[in-house]
C-alpha cells in the first residue's frame, strides 16, 4: 500500500566539495521461511489453549497487521473506557514489527453475550495520523449483546449505528493503528444475518467502502438518504451488499443489495484509481442464474454455469464507478461451468491488471469461456477441487473494456482450496506484473510436481506426506516476458503445516465456517506474508515435521498440547526467491515523508538516535543514487543502488556524524527528491 505525501524542495549552496563514497551492505537472502510466529506464543496462559483463528495480514509502512478470532483471551471488550467484557470468542487486531520480532499492540474486541469474527482490514493515512480498520461479525446468542456502537475519541460525536438490530450483524472499528487505541465503532445490519468480508478505504476521499452477505431484508429508509441503491430490497435467500460510509463511520454515503433469484455473497472488495474516478472491483460467490450480469450490460460471460438448481455456485466479479452506482455495473461476469465454483480473492497492479483466484469443481466448457488460456500452467483439472488463477486487464475505462489474459487450474489429486493473491515481483521478469502468488489449502501431495528448476521450500504434505489433513501452501507462477504465449512456470513453492489440520473449517466451504483464511501480503524485499490457522501439535523438528520447520517454536504456555487440539493462527515471512537486499533494524520511532508521486520515500525513525531507515517503494525496479549532505553540502553518505519494485529498505548509519539537520538528495532515474532528517 501506498499514500501521498508532500514533496518538500531545498536549495542547497555550499563552497566546498568532500564525497565519500559509502557502499550499501546487502546481503544475500535465499529463498526460505524466514519466520514464523504463534498468534498466542508470548503469553503464559492456561487460556490459550483454547482457539485462535488466523484471517488477514497486512503491510503498511514497516508494521504487519493481523486479524482474526480468539477465544483465549477473556479480557476484549468493544467499550471506549477499555473495560472489559469479553465472551465465547473475540475479534482481534495486532500491531506486529517484523523486524523488531515483537508486537506493537494487541487489541480484543467483543461482548460477554456475544461471539465476533475479524474477517478484514484496510489501512489509512491522514496527514501524520495512521488508522486501520477492522471489519467482520458480532453474534449474540441472543438480540441483546451488550454491548453499543460508541464514538471513543476524536471530533466524531456519534456513529451510524449504536445497537445491533438482530442477533447476527456486521461491525466496523476504527483504531488508531501507531497506538492500538480504539476510535470509534458500529453496528451495521438489519433484521437477519450480516456479515461484512471485505472493507477498502479511498486513500484520497478516506471513505470506507465495503460488502459482505445479508440475510436482511429492506431496513433502512433510503428517503432519508441523499443516494439511490441499484437494488432495495433482498431478491433471494440471501444478497451481496455494498456499502459506504464516512471516516467517522456515521454519515452512509451508500448502501445496496446485489443479487438474483438465490444465495450471493461478496468476498472481497479493492478501489482502482484512474485520474479522478475511483471504480470499486468486486468479487465473490452466486448461486443465482439471474441477477449478477444485468440484461444489456457489459459482460465477459452473463451465463451461470450452475445450472438453475441453486447448489453449484459460481464465481462473479464486479467493476463499478463509484459515481453511477445507482446505474449497471460497468462490466461484470459470471466465472464457472458447470460444477460449483467460487471467487476468493483480488490483486490489482499499477497497469489495471486484476488478478483473481478461488476454487473450482468444473472442467472446461465448451463456450470458451471457462477454458484455460493456451499459456496456462495446468490445462486441465484434476479430480475433485481445483484451485483456479486468472488475469483480467482493464484497457480502457471509457467505456470499461475487459479481456481474460490469462486462466489456469492449480491442483494435485485431492482437493485443492484457493483463498488469496497477490502480483509479486520475480527475479524472472522485468516490471514484475508476469508472477503472481496464491495461497490457499491442501489435501494433495503432488502439487510440487512439474518445473524441476522452481525453488522447493518445503516439498512435503503434512511433514509426513499424510493426506488426511490440510496444509496451507504458497505457489508463484510465473510468465516469460520474453515469450508470453509460452506455458506458465512454478517458480515458488511451499507447504506450510504440521501433521494435523491447518484450518478450522468444518463443513464444505458453507456459510456457518469461521474461516476464510490463509491471508497472503506482499512484505518487503522480495518477501510474502501469510496468516492461517494451524492444529499442529509437534512443533519441534522431527519425523511428522520436515526440517524447513525450523521456523515454528512453541514457547511455555504458549501452544497446543496433546489434550487439547485446538487450533492457533500462524502467520510468517517467506522469501520464495533470493534476493538481496539491505537488511532492517529494529528502530522505534515516527516515520516521514520524503517525498510524493507514484513512488514512497520516507525516513525513519525521525527524529533518530544513530541509525535511520530509508524506505523506497517502487512501481518497478530502477537505480537509485542515495546522497546525504550536512547543512555544509558536504556528503556524508553516498550509496549507489540497485533497488526491486516494491518495499526496499536502506539503514543509514550516522553514529559517526554530529547531531543536526541533514539534507537528502534521491535520484530515481532522473527524477530528484530532496528532504531534510535530524539526527538528536
Amino acid at each position: 500500500m501506498s499514500f501521498l505525501g508532500k514533496c518538500v524542495s531545498l536549495t542547497i549552496v555550499y563552497f566546498s566539495f568532500y564525497q565519500s563514497s559509502v557502499k550499501a551492505q546487502a546481503v544475500s537472502q535465499p529463498a526460505q521461511i524466514a519466520w514464523g510466529r504463534y498468534f498466542d506464543d508470548t503469553i503464559s496462559d492456561s487460556d490459550f489453549a483454547k482457539e485462535d483463528l488466523g484471517e488477514r495480514i497486512y503491510y503498511y509502512l514497516n508494521d504487519v497487521f493481523i486479524v482474526g478470532r480468539s477465544k483465549s483471551d477473556t479480557l476484549g471488550f468493544a467499550n471506549c473506557d477499555g473495560s472489559y467484557s469479553g465472551g465465547s470468542g473475540d475479534a482481534f487486531v495486532a500491531s506486529y514489527n517484523p523486524s523488531c520480532q515483537k508486537y506493537n499492540w494487541i487489541r480484543y474486541f467483543g461482548s460477554s453475550a456475544s461471539t465476533e469474527y475479524a474477517y478484514c482490514a484496510a489501512l489509512d493515512r491522514v496527514g501524520d495520523q495512521t488508522w486501520i480498520y477492522i471489519a467482520g461479525e458480532v453474534n449474540g446468542t441472543k438480540k441483546q449483546v451488550n454491548i453499543a456502537g460508541q464514538a471513543c475519541v476524536g471530533g466524531c460525536s456519534s456513529v451510524f449505528q449504536t445497537t445491533n438490530n438482530d442477533k447476527w450483524d456486521g461491525f466496523i472499528a476504527k483504531y488508531n493503528a501507531v497506538t492500538g487505541q480504539l476510535v470509534r465503532w458500529t453496528f451495521f445490519g438489519g433484521i437477519g444475518r450480516d456479515q461484512i468480508l471485505g472493507i477498502a478505504v479511498d486513500t484520497i476521499s478516506h471513505k470506507v467502502y465495503f460488502n459482505g452477505y445479508t440475510e436482511s431484508p429492506a431496513w433502512l429508509n433510503y428517503s432519508s438518504y441523499s443516494f439511490t441503491p441499484f437494488k432495495s430490497d433482498l431478491s433471494g435467500v440471501g444478497d451481496m451488499f455494498i456499502g459506504c460510509l464516512d471516516s467517522c463511520l456515521n454519515t452512509l454515503q451508500y448502501f445496496s443489495y446485489y443479487g438474483g433469484n438465490n444465495s450471493d455473497r461478496g468476498h472481497d472488495i479493492q478501489i482502482i484509481y484512474k485520474n479522478a474516478a475511483r471504480y470499486l472491483i468486486l468479487s465473490g460467490t452466486t448461486e443465482s442464474s439471474t441477477g449478477i450480469v444485468p440484461p444489456g450490460s457489459n459482460y465477459y460471460d452473463n451465463t451461470y454455469g450452475g445450472g438453475t438448481d441453486g447448489k453449484s455456485p459460481d464465481a462473479f466479479m464486479l467493476i463499478w464507478n463509484i459515481k453511477n452506482l445507482s446505474n449497471n455495473p460497468d462490466w461484470s461476469t459470471y466465472f464457472g461451468g458447470s460444477a460449483a465454483d467460487r471467487g476468493r480473492g483480488t490483486d490489482i497492479t499499477r497497469n489495471y491488471d486484476i488478478y483473481w483466484t478461488g476454487q473450482t469443481q468444473s472442467s472446461p466448457d465448451n463456450s470458451g469461456t471457462f477454458s484455460p488460456t493456451s499459456n496456462a500452467y495446468q490445462p486441465q483439472k484434476n479430480l475433485g477441487i481445483d484451485c483456479f488463477l486468472t488475469k483480467f486487464h482493464i484497457s480502457s475505462f471509457n467505456p470499461v473494456t475487459v479481456s481474460l489474459d490469462f486462466f489456469t487450474y492449480f491442483g494435485g489429486e485431492k482437493d485443492d482450496f484457493a483463498k488469496s493473491v497477490r502480483a509479486f515481483h520475480s527475479n524472472n521478469s522485468a516490471d514484475g506484473r508476469d508472477s503472481v502468488a496464491i495461497a490457499g489449502l491442501t489435501y494433495s501431495a503432488d502439487l510440487p510436481s512439474k518445473d524441476s528448476t522452481a525453488y522447493f521450500l518445503s516439498k512435503s504434505i503434512n511433514g509426513n506426506n499424510n493426506e488426511n489433513k490440510r496444509d496451507a501452501f504458497i505457489a508463484v507462477l510465473t510468465n516469460d516476458p520474453a515469450n508470453p504465449t509460452a506455458n506458465q512456470k512454478l517458480s515458488s513453492f511451499m507447504y506450510l503445516g504440521g501433521e494435523n489440520d491447518e484450518t478450522d473449517i468444518k463443513q464444505n466451504d458453507v456459510l456457518v465456517q469461521k474461516s476464510y483464511n490463509p491471508g497472503l501480503e506482499s512484505g518487503p524485499n522480495g518477501s510474502l506474508f501469510i496468516i492461517y490457522s494451524t492444529k499442529g501439535i509437534k512443533t519441534k523438528k522431527n519425523g511428522n515435521i520436515p526440517i524447513e520447520y525450523s521456523a515454528f517454536h512453541c514457547p511455555a504456555g504458549g501452544c497446543n498440547s496433546q489434550n487439547s487440539i485446538q487450533p492457533d493462527a500462524y502467520f510468517a515471512q517467506v522469501y520464495p526467491f533470493p534476493q538481496r537486499f539491505i537488511p532492517s533494524q529494529c528502530l522505534a520511532g515516527k516515520m516521514e515523508n520524503a517525498t510524493s508521486g507514484n513512488e514512497l520515500i520516507n525516513f525513519y525513525p525521525v527524529p533518530f538516535s544513530n541509525y535511520t531507515i530509508l524506505n523506497i517503494n517502487l512501481n518497478e525496479d530502477k537505480d537509485a543514487d542515495v546522497v546525504i549532505y550536512d547543512i555544509l553540502g558536504n556528503i556524508v553518505i553516498h550509496k549507489n543502488l540497485s533497488l526491486y519494485a516494491g518495499d526496499n529498505k536502506i539503514n543509514l548509519d550516522f553514529s559517526d556524524y554530529a547531531k543536526g539537520v541533514y539534507l537528502s538528495r534521491i535520484n530515481l532515474a532522473g527524477k530528484i527528491y530532496e528532504n531534510k532528517i535530524i539526527k538528536q
